[in-house]
């Protein structure tokens, strides 16, 4: 069981990582980033990962980071629960995400988020200039935005509100919404 406790800019940070597990992992503490993933890192994966305290961003996944599965998790963040802009997409399933104002944010292609648990403020799920995403059934108290985005499917997401703009094969299937729906300027739905 790793504990990492810090004040930094980022509590943990990966480098160069290949082939990592990383189980039972607790991060808290005061600090911009949780988890930073830096330098060509790929094949890793984060079980029972826990990140609270007063950090901005809890797991940050960079264009260096391919093949990244976060499982069984949970997130706490002031700001943003998770950023993937990963080169390789993100398995995300399984998680508790918390966060004041983005819940997860993906900006990349090939990622899939699966039977998470979601609450924000603002956007829960916000899925932007990406490709190749899926999004289902994830529970979530906020909303899922989806902008500017190439082939995703929205499927069975149980979620206050949904706002598509600007987006080219989308599909939209079966969400529970409890507010609004808005497409607005989307081809091929």
């Amino acid at each position: 069981h790793l504990i990492a406790t810090n004040t930094a800019m980022t509590a943990l940070t990966l480098a160069q990582s290949s082939s990592v597990v990383l189980e039972n992992v607790t991060v808290s503490g005061d600090a911009a980033v949780g988890i930073a993933v830096e330098e060509l890192s790929d094949h890793l994966f984060f079980k029972n990962t826990d990140i609270t305290g007063q950090i901005a961003t809890g797991l940050s996944l960079p264009g260096c980071a391919s093949e990244v599965y976060l499982t069984n998790s949970n997130i706490q963040a002031t700001s943003i629960g998770i950023v993937d802009g990963s080169t390789g997409g993100a398995y995300i399933k399984e998680n508790t995400i918390t966060a004041d104002e983005i819940g997860i944010l993906i900006e990349t292609a090939g990622s899939e988020l699966r039977n998470n648990t979601v609450t924000s403020v603002n956007q829960a799920i916000s899925i932007k200039n990406a490709k190749d995403i899926l999004a289902a059934l994830n529970t979530v108290t906020g909303s899922i935005l989806c902008g500017d985005s190439d082939s995703v499917v929205i499927l069975k997401n149980s979620a206050t509100s949904l706002t598509a703009t600007g987006n080219k094969h989308l599909y939209t299937v079966s969400n529970t919404l409890s507010g609004r729906l808005t497409l607005t300027g989307n081809n091929y739905m």
